[in-house]
């Protein structure tokens, strides 16, 4: 019993000042000659961290600072910390969810959602479930979270911009995690924590959040005799929300590609991969601004850098740039171009173009220049079909030109539109990999011979 250990307490003792115990041992015979002796400096809860400062790292990401508390217990900043504690709010309104820390840490960065935990639900292309916050994409390359509205595909859609993919994407579905707004102001306050106890929150900070611009609008281009001409207006939401334009648009980029996706996925070929380019330029460059509307133009050579290659069929995107970083692709605003590109006239194959029709006594022919081949026409027409012919209804007529002296005219009846291309679709405006087949009446020549323009 002798050798448990005795505590003595004491009240109204002042923190931070050093205090000296002196004990000696007593019995019935008198007092120790040696006492024992102790120091200590009384101590409390440490006080608030300083200077907490919370800045944007980037597209939906932001970066909390702060720095030791000058007090950590006993009025000096020597009392070893055992820890902190960072309390996020999302966005105004959302529950504060606190994160511990270790005692060395004086920086936390704030990824697109705070709290909450993420679960697998789905690989690329495969139904999801989520009824929470939904992602998609891998590690480190997430598209922004959303809010889910229960089930839905993994793939880029409403829910998901278009994103420079790749393999091995899925989605992921958290019930608690909280988004980050664009446009809204993310809360953080902390405080600190050593052997005594819990100090108090310093006051909080705030910083608004920035995310990514929208698509940009009103995507036209033009073919002209030396550029591709691309036009386009700056998005509607720059990086604060639709209600806010205070983050300026500092860059476009403008892609070239020959394939109607602009993506790595295995989907898309090789031919696609090295034939996409882009050029970079600045807002300033390309953008001017009257009676407050601001449009954009920019023409692609065809003799410059990417250039322009004849008879081929680009697809035009156009990506707008804040601060921080780009928006993502669009699928809905592709814009198609085609470049000094003619119909291919695919039979009978031993014509081209022109189409040269002569007539002898009353009996019409093809002429193939390439064979140098009469082939007669039977009751003075032909089929032909053509190739990438812009699209016309099947039943309907068109005039056809021939330069004769003086000018005369045939006629084609459309009869008949194939797919050449799998990624071609039958009523295409441009005709692009379908096959149009049409019979043609040239008109009566006599002796001469016309040329179809």
């Amino acid at each position: 019993m002798f050798n448990e250990p005795r505590r003595v307490s004491f009240e109204n003792l002042d923190i931070g000042t050093l205090y000296k115990a002196t004990i000696w041992g007593v019995n019935l015979n008198g007092t120790g000659p040696v006492p024992g002796i102790g120091y200590t400096r009384l101590s409390g809860p440490p006080k608030e961290p300083q200077n907490l400062e919370a800045t944007i790292l980037g597209l939906r990401t932001a970066t909390i600072k702060w720095a030791k508390p000058l007090d950590t217990g006993d009025l000096t900043p020597d009392r070893p910390l055992t820890g902190y504690r960072l309390e996020l709010t999302a966005s105004p309104g959302a529950s504060a969810v606190p994160i511990p820390l270790l005692q060395s840490t004086l920086s936390y960065i704030v990824p697109s959602t705070v709290g909450g935990t993420f679960r697998h639900c789905a690989a690329h292309g495969d139904p999801c479930k989520c009824g929470g916050i939904i992602r998609f994409g891998k590690v480190n390359n997430w598209s922004p979270p959303h809010v889910s509205v229960g089930s839905f595909d993994c793939e880029p859609s409403q829910y998901f911009p278009d994103m420079l993919t790749g393999k091995g994407e899925y989605c992921e579905c958290s019930n608690d995690a909280q988004p980050l707004v664009p446009g809204e102001l993310l809360s953080a306050r902390v405080l600190a924590i050593n052997t005594v106890g819990v100090g108090n929150y310093s006051e909080p900070t705030t910083v608004k959040i920035i995310g990514e611009p929208s698509h940009v609008r009103n995507l036209a281009t033009n073919e002209t005799e030396e550029y591709m001409e691309v036009t386009w207006t700056p998005p509607e939401n720059t990086g604060y929300g639709v209600a806010d334009s205070s983050a300026p648009i500092v860059n476009y980029t403008i892609y070239t590609s020959l394939c109607g996706v602009l993506d790595l996925t295995e989907k898309a070929s090789t031919v696609c991969q090295v034939n996409q380019r882009s050029i970079e330029v600045r807002a300033t460059d390309v953008c001017t601004t009257s009676a407050g509307t601001t449009s954009c133009l920019y023409q692609i050579q065809e003799a410059g850098s990417p250039g322009l290659t004849q008879d081929q069929v680009y697809y035009i995107k156009v990506t707008a740039q804040n601060e921080f970083g780009y928006s993502f692709f669009s699928y809905a605003t592709t814009e198609r171009q085609t470049w000094k590109k003619n119909p291919k006239l695919i039979t009978p194959l031993a014509s081209s173009w022109p189409i040269r029709i002569a007539e002898w006594e009353n009996v019409g022919g093809v002429w193939g220049p390439k064979t140098n081949q009469f082939t007669k026409l039977t009751d003075f027409s032909m089929d032909i079909t053509v190739l990438d012919f812009p699209f016309v209804a099947t039943g309907a007529t068109l005039q056809v030109e021939f330069d004769t002296n003086p000018v005369k005219y045939g006629t084609v009846e459309i009869w008949k539109h194939t797919l050449n291309n799998p990624l071609a679709y039958l009523e295409d405006e441009l005709g692009i990999g379908v096959l149009t087949s049409m019979r043609f009446k040239p008109p009566k020549f006599g002796t001469m011979q016309g040329i179809a323009t």
